[in-house]
């Protein structure tokens, strides 16, 4: 918690008031603390929901981002662009670039060798990733994964 107090510094001009702020919702949990209004480096000033604000520096905090472009509303993960809405749309960003996924902006998927998803999922990255069907041969098959969520 105190390194991603460090990385706010970097990304914002406002990083103090900012993390405060994060720090309430974290501890109260109340709606008027959820929004975190943010001035970047680059002097654009935006407003972040506190998930996306975390994110984001757990995202520079384990060096898995390089740069933060507010005006564009996207990240730099190592050789590629992330827009913010990916960031809230998929669940295992993270997790998935620590893995070797990318993000390819242009076309609007992510992509590991010749498999493309429109948002990253954890249930992706177990399938793939942690191989978690590993004792079935589901070589030269094709496999329906199906999931239901909850809506709250």
């Amino acid at each position: 918690m105190l390194e991603n107090l460090v990385f706010s510094q970097y990304l914002f001009k406002n990083w103090f008031s900012a993390y405060i702020k994060y720090l309430l919702f974290t501890i109260y949990r109340r709606s008027e603390y959820n929004t975190i209004i943010v001035i970047c480096k680059d002097g654009f000033r935006t407003a972040l929901p506190s998930r996306l604000f975390k994110l984001i520096l757990d995202g520079f905090s384990n060096n898995i981002f390089r740069d933060l472009k507010c005006k564009e509303g996207v990240v730099i993960a190592k050789n590629f662009i992330v827009p913010l809405k990916e960031l809230l749309n998929s669940d295992a960003v993270l997790e998935a670039i620590r893995w070797g996924w990318k993000y390819d902006h242009v076309h609007g998927y992510w992509f590991k060798g010749n498999v493309k998803f429109k948002h990253m999922r954890v249930s992706i990255i177990e399938v793939f990733d942690y191989e978690h069907y590993s004792f079935t041969n589901v070589k030269n098959k094709i496999v329906v994964e199906i999931q239901l969520f909850t809506l709250h």
